[in-house]
């Protein structure tokens, strides 16, 4: 009888602590439910977010905690689908537009990320967002599936031919004097180009295709020169990066008279992160002159781009690019390091200023007798463009660019400068 009692009494003090334990989850429960969402985080670091959506699945702070865990798992479909419901619960919160256009960038979806950052973009919004959006559409804007550009500039050089300035040169140690041909010469410039690309799918196979086309017309009709070229190759999707194999083809002209043949292959790997990019290319390339097939090259190289930085009204990015060069007169071949670091800083009244400068140092291959040493050169250079993207000359943007060049190199010939001021006038048809 007394364990009857005993049992009895075990019984009723469990259906206690159970009541006691639902009643604490419930309020757990509700207070998580007016939790600040820094509060919330906490929670679903602990894994436990799943289950809360379970409770209460329309809750908003739920779901945006869950968004950004999948963000951050690289989830970015999931990730996607995720924003989309808050839109859907919450259209007018302009916050999640942004987080959704920025998840479609990291997919590569640039369409759609674009359409998304453009919506937000012309509302009433801080200019520090504005800023930020921005950075993102010029990413953007260089990835479009489609897009023909059509550019006009004028401008002024000092050294269309890339002469020299010296007045003699020491071949085996003597002295001879320069031949007025090989002299820099200045000229006017009217260069027009067009180039288009698209991306398109061919048998469940995406394909990217191009055209470029340039003229330029100086005052010297012997300088004119006409470039025509065309690239194509698959595109692929892979974990988040986005592969790209291409072929191109390209060939100059001064007047009817063929100068270069250019065949270029290149594999390239992208990668965003958050709102930069990361771009790893590796390629071959094979020159042919008509003019001197001593100059003829193959070579291979290697080349990182990144934006190092972008946040409101200033980014920086970088390139290094390794090319190793052999031409069929050793004396021409050559192995080059490439260094560049550019910034772009939005200034007051849409105005843009992008500033980039850098170094390429070459190595020749071969000792040359004839200027008793191993050639060795460094082109630095300078380029500044200015511009304003709400003023128009007819439909075009106008943008402003002055480009300094200096080669100094260990063989006086060599040293060769370059300045050059345009006026270029852009044209984007889609």
């Amino acid at each position: 009888m007394l364990d009857i009692l005993l049992l009895k009494k075990i019984n009723n003090h469990s259906l206690v602590a159970i009541k006691f334990l639902l009643i604490s989850f419930i309020l757990i429960i509700f207070c998580a439910s007016n939790l600040t969402s820094k509060e919330i985080k906490i929670i679903a670091d602990k894994n436990t977010i799943e289950d809360l959506l379970r409770l209460d699945p329309n809750n908003i702070d739920f779901l945006f905690i869950y968004a950004k865990k999948k963000e951050e798992l690289k989830e970015y479909k999931l990730s996607e689908n995720i924003y989309k419901k808050i839109i859907f619960l919450k259209p007018n919160e302009l916050r999640f537009y942004l987080d959704l256009a920025r998840v479609q960038f990291l997919r590569f979806d640039y369409a759609n990320s674009e359409r998304n950052f453009l919506y937000v973009y012309k509302k009433t919004i801080p200019l520090n967002v504005k800023y930020n959006i921005r950075n993102y559409l010029k990413i953007l804007s260089k990835n479009k599936s489609s897009k023909i550009n059509y550019t006009v500039k004028l401008s002024q050089n000092d050294n269309i031919n890339n002469g020299t300035y010296a007045d003699s040169v020491r071949l085996f140690g003597v002295p001879f004097k320069i031949n007025d041909n090989a002299k820099a010469k200045s000229s006017y410039e009217l260069f027009t180009n067009i180039n288009s690309f698209k991306n398109q799918n061919f048998l469940g196979q995406s394909i990217n295709t191009g055209f470029d086309i340039s003229y330029s017309d100086f005052k010297n009709k012997e300088y004119d020169r006409l470039k025509y070229g065309m690239n194509f190759g698959p595109e692929f999707l892979i974990k988040n990066k986005k592969i790209d194999l291409n072929y191109n083809f390209s060939q100059d002209k001064i007047g009817f008279d063929k100068v270069l043949n250019t065949n270029r292959l290149t594999l390239k790997t992208s990668q965003n992160i958050n709102n930069s990019q990361i771009s790893y290319i590796i390629g071959f390339e094979d020159k042919n002159y008509y003019n001197n097939k001593a100059y003829n090259t193959e070579g291979k190289f290697f080349e990182l781009k990144s934006n190092i930085f972008i946040k409101n009204k200033f980014s920086l990015g970088a390139i290094y690019k390794y090319s190793l060069n052999k031409a069929v007169n050793d004396f021409y071949g050559n192995q080059k390091n490439y260094y560049e670091l550019s910034s772009s800083f939005n200034l007051f009244k849409n105005l843009l200023l992008n500033l980039s400068t850098g170094i390429e140092k070459s190595d020749y291959d071969k000792y040359q007798p004839i200027f008793s040493k191993t050639r060795k050169d460094d082109l630095k250079f300078i380029n500044l463009d200015i511009r304003n993207d709400k003023i128009f000359i007819g439909n075009y943007t106008p943008q402003i660019s002055l480009t300094f060049r200096d080669n100094e190199s260990n063989v006086s010939v060599y040293n060769t400068k370059s300045d050059n001021i345009s006026l270029y006038l852009v044209k984007e048809f889609w």
